[in-house]
């Protein structure tokens, strides 16, 4: 979820538990806005309910108020909140959303954290190969040059390797940086974010997490939604932009249509493919058993747990993989710079 500046995820999360603990008090929504506003951890929230508290003091809708703030109350958020109102149930809904988003941000950084490790990993590999093609690998250049011996084809091409770094440098971080820019505008144009969502999806290990971690927060979400008395159309609308692929959200839209069009969700989502089957069948077991909103959570939490195991295998895979690369790539060298030596000391003999 996009937060403003100076709300963070957990200011949102913290607000919506603290409201919904005043209005199962029995505190009226307009005083309880009040207190969460004197007792607002920065300026920015504080700013943030003060303008809500004052609409909804107007005479204004709550879900109306917070919907005009959708970079800190996304439409799930206010989608909810509208389904609570309508209810009367305004209390419980707002401790479900305060789940739901806990839940949301535990696995996001269960996902960044497997992958931060092994991105360091070879972020200090390449700098460590760098400064040894910088620093180091002309030392032995020189001697060579001194010594005036033949150089074996591997030697050639590491001491090429390290001329061409040493006077390209700033040709190849213009490079890198052209490119990165280039990628990061295609990337945000609309046909372009679905084409990389959809390479991401073919890319192996990977693309199977992205795709049962999109199939849990689906499930969690509609669950949610259905459990706060959202219409499936709506939730159907609202959970397929929290899935954050663009092909599956596609595939969720999809089905949406099929289900508008009389058919049922269990089959729309068979037809779209791009959801693992397991979540197909537990759907068809709610819709038959009228347990629909029991049977995603069922789903969301195995897909959770099939995140876990699918990070932490990914993570065991790619620790030794990058450190036997690093190994390679340095020994390589070592060893093309070491031929030379051994010849010397040869001719030397």
């Amino acid at each position: 979820m996009i937060r403003g500046p100076g709300v963070s995820q957990r200011d949102v999360v913290l607000l919506t538990r603290q409201l919904a603990t005043l209005l199962s008090a029995g505190l009226p929504l307009v005083a309880s806005l009040g207190v969460l506003e004197r007792q607002a951890s920065s300026r920015p929230l504080r700013d943030l309910l003060t303008q809500v508290r004052l609409e909804v003091a107007r005479g204004g809708v709550l879900s109306e108020a917070l919907a005009r703030h959708p970079r800190v109350f996304p439409p799930v958020y206010t989608g909810m909140v509208t389904a609570g109102e309508s209810s009367g149930m305004l209390d419980g809904v707002l401790l479900r959303l305060a789940v739901l988003m806990e839940r949301s941000a535990a696995l996001m950084r269960k996902i960044r954290g497997a992958l931060l490790y092994p991105a360091v990993v070879l972020g200090v590999a390449m700098i460590s190969v760098a400064l040894l093609l910088i620093l180091v690998i002309p030392t032995f250049e020189r001697m060579f040059l001194d010594a005036g011996i033949p150089l074996p084809v591997a030697t050639q091409w590491v001491l090429a390797f390290s001329r061409g770094l040493i006077s390209g440098w700033w040709f190849i971080l213009l490079s890198v940086g052209v490119t990165g820019g280039w990628l990061a505008r295609t990337v945000r144009t609309p046909a372009g974010e679905a084409r990389w969502h959809t390479v991401r999806l073919a890319i192996p290990m990977l693309g199977a997490l992205e795709r049962k971690a999109g199939a849990a927060r689906f499930s969690r979400v509609l669950g949610t939604l259905l459990g706060a008395g959202v219409p499936l159309m709506e939730g159907l609308d609202l959970s397929a932009r929290t899935v954050g692929n663009r092909r599956i959200e596609g595939a969720i839209l999809n089905a949406r249509e099929i289900v508008l069009r009389g058919g049922t969700l269990a089959r729309a989502l068979e037809q779209s493919g791009e959801l693992p089957p397991l979540v197909t069948q537990m759907v068809q077991v709610g819709e038959q058993t009228g347990a629909l909103e029991d049977m995603l959570s069922r789903v969301a939490d195995l897909f959770e747990e099939e995140v876990d195991v699918a990070l932490s295998t990914l993570v065991s895979i790619l620790e030794p993989a990058l450190v036997v690369l690093l190994g390679i790539v340095v020994g390589g060298m070592v060893v093309a710079m070491y031929l030379p030596i051994f010849d010397m000391v040869g001719m030397v003999g």
